[in-house]
């Protein structure tokens, strides 16, 4: 295995910043009445789609050099212009002063994460047992209703939110990524992403609906995600998944392994 040290963690932080970047990015392209934008502060981003969007939220802080009290006023004047509390996705390797610089201002911790990962590469086979699910990667014109059904798996609910559809789909735009629909039957069972940067291939947004869960189709997904890092020349694979969920045992039966877990903080404006 390689040591999750402070050199790992800039690799997967970064992945991740710069995946969910492009996809801010892309969303602002799709949506242009919605405000989405990107800046850069403290070698990471501040993120905005929206004020209930997933994506809105900073991440990458700090890992490559210390954050200062100006990249903290830039941050939050930011969310300030926005009329969006701030969301900060803290590595636990990222530079001290970010935590002290947070904690003064009076960000609270809301949430943790786990970041798992593994070596893989070009000779690693990936293969599934499972012949009943089929994993294909979507097509251009799939990619509405593979956000529908992604999205589903999530919420477990009939009537979507638009918004939260337009997000999931802005993913299958990437151009730095891969989507995969699974199907049971031929029936959609669920899907998933995987992202390739600086040859770490991060694995997202993997969801299953209700009525196929419990029988393979994340394993499925998973595997090909890494089997598609792989071909891309990754080195690495990651996954984020919330502590001690089915998702976590999941990418664990499959060799993957806690690298370290993140705090989510949180500010909100009086």
């Amino acid at each position: 295995m390689l040591f999750a040290d402070h050199a790992l963690a800039v690799r997967l932080e970064s992945a991740d910043a710069a995946g969910s970047a492009e996809c801010v990015r892309i969303y602002a392209q799709l949506h242009s009445d919605r405000g989405a934008a990107v800046v850069e502060v403290a070698g990471g981003y501040a993120l905005y789609a929206g004020l209930d969007s997933p994506l809105t939220q900073a991440v990458g802080l700090g890992m490559e050099a210390p954050a200062t009290a100006s990249d903290i006023d830039g941050l939050e004047a930011f969310y300030q212009s926005k009329r969006a509390p701030v969301i900060v996705e803290l590595c636990p390797l990222a530079d001290a002063a970010l935590l002290s610089l947070l904690s003064k201002r009076g960000y609270r911790l809301i949430e943790h994460s786990n970041v798992l990962y593994q070596p893989i590469g070009p000779g690693d086979s990936f293969a599934g047992e499972d012949a009943d699910i089929k994993v294909e990667p979507i097509a251009p014109d799939q990619v509405r209703a593979w956000a529908r059904v992604v999205t589903r798996g999530f919420t477990s609910e009939e009537d979507l939110p638009d918004e939260l559809v337009d997000v999931v789909e802005t993913t299958g735009h990437l151009a730095s990524a891969a989507s995969f629909l699974a199907r049971i039957d031929g029936e959609p069972a669920g899907g998933g992403s995987v992202a390739v940067c600086n040859r770490v291939a991060a694995i997202f947004g993997q969801s299953t609906l209700p009525q196929f869960r419990g029988r393979g189709v994340q394993r499925a997904v998973l595997l090909a995600s890494l089997e598609a890092g792989a071909r891309a020349g990754c080195d690495v694979a990651t996954i984020f998944t919330m502590p001690g969920t089915s998702s976590q045992r999941n990418a664990e039966r499959q060799g993957f392994r806690v690298a370290y877990t993140r705090s989510k903080l949180l500010r909100t404006w009086d």
